[in-house]
C-alpha cells in the first residue's frame, strides 16, 4: 500500500491518527473544492481506482485507505485508545476553539461528534 514512510510519523503526537479519518468524513464533501481535493488525495496518494466510481465514493474510499494505512503501521486507532474516556468528551471540546479555516466551519458539536466517532473503532 502506498502512503507516508512509517519514519515520518515518528515525531509526531500518537492523536492525529485517532481522529483524523472521522475528522475527513465531516469535511469531504463539505465544498466542491473539498471534495475535488479528497478525489485527489485518493488517486494521487493512495492510487485508488476511479472506474465506474463518483467522487464522492472515490474519496471516501481514500480515507478508508487511510484508515488501512494507519492500522498497517501500528498508530493509535482510537482515542480510547490513548486513554480519552467517553465522559471528558465535553470537557475537551470546550478547550477547543473553532476558528473559521479549511473547508468546512464546524461547531462545538461537529467536534463532540468527531471525538465520539474516534472513540471506538
Amino acid at each position: 500500500m502506498r502512503g507516508p514512510s512509517r519514519s515520518a510519523t515518528s515525531s509526531q503526537p500518537p492523536a492525529p491518527a485517532a481522529i483524523t479519518a472521522n475528522y475527513y468524513r465531516h469535511i469531504y464533501d463539505a465544498t466542491p473544492e473539498a471534495l475535488f481535493q479528497f478525489r485527489r488525495f485518493a488517486t494521487n496518494v493512495w492510487n485508488i481506482d476511479d472506474t465506474d466510481r463518483n467522487d464522492a465514493e472515490i474519496a471516501l474510499a481514500g480515507i478508508e485507505a487511510l484508515e488501512a494505512w494507519t492500522r498497517e503501521i501500528g498508530a493509535h486507532r482510537t482515542l480510547s485508545e490513548l486513554g480519552l474516556k467517553a465522559d471528558q468528551i465535553d470537557e475537551v471540546t470546550a478547550t477547543i476553539a473553532c476558528l473559521p479555516s479549511g473547508f468546512k466551519q464546524l461547531t462545538s458539536d461537529d467536534v463532540a461528534a468527531i471525538l465520539r466517532e474516534s472513540m471506538e473503532e
